[in-house]
């Protein structure tokens, strides 16, 4: 397959994927993995927020696969801060060929997660870009692909 990979919602037309994209998201399927059993697998629709800092994900999906606790840390999410766990995970998307071991974070408590937040801590392996005009959303893998150089101070 070839780069970069181009993501979008189902829609006809440019209108309707801005519109779904903006309503929803973007998302991909992904699955996740008890990187210390590999039968323990789960796929999910995860959404890319690259506001997350982090790869988060619920609570449900850290019980049914059984992911090993790792540490403790603080999540700060809109408006509240939040106790939560570190949880070592495989996170595996076939549309990127992307399979890596990756800390996880999940919430304590009640604080209701969506099942997946795929955050910078993903994002950092890829250029990403978004697209509202044509209601699609890109991952490539250097910036080479993505566009024209920048020059950053140092």
């Amino acid at each position: 397959m070839s780069w970069p990979r181009i993501f979008g919602p189902s829609g006809s037309t440019a209108r309707e994927r801005r519109s779904l994209l903006r309503n929803s998201g973007p998302h991909l399927r992904v699955l996740v993995r008890n990187p210390f059993d590999e039968h323990n697998t789960t796929e999910v629709d995860a959404i890319v927020d690259t506001g997350a800092s982090c790869i988060c994900i619920s609570r449900r999906l850290v019980k049914e696969l059984g992911l090993q606790r790792t540490g403790q840390t603080r999540l700060v999410a809109v408006g509240a801060d939040h106790p939560a766990g570190v949880y070592a995970a495989s996170l595996i998307v076939p549309a990127l060929d992307f399979e890596k071991f990756l800390p996880v974070l999940a919430p304590d408590g009640a604080y209701t997660a969506p099942t997946i937040l795929l955050g910078r801590t993903f994002l950092e392996h890829f250029v990403f870009s978004y697209n509202g005009p044509d209601g699609t959303f890109a991952f490539h893998t250097s910036a080479s692909n993505a566009g024209p150089e920048h020059e950053f101070e140092e």
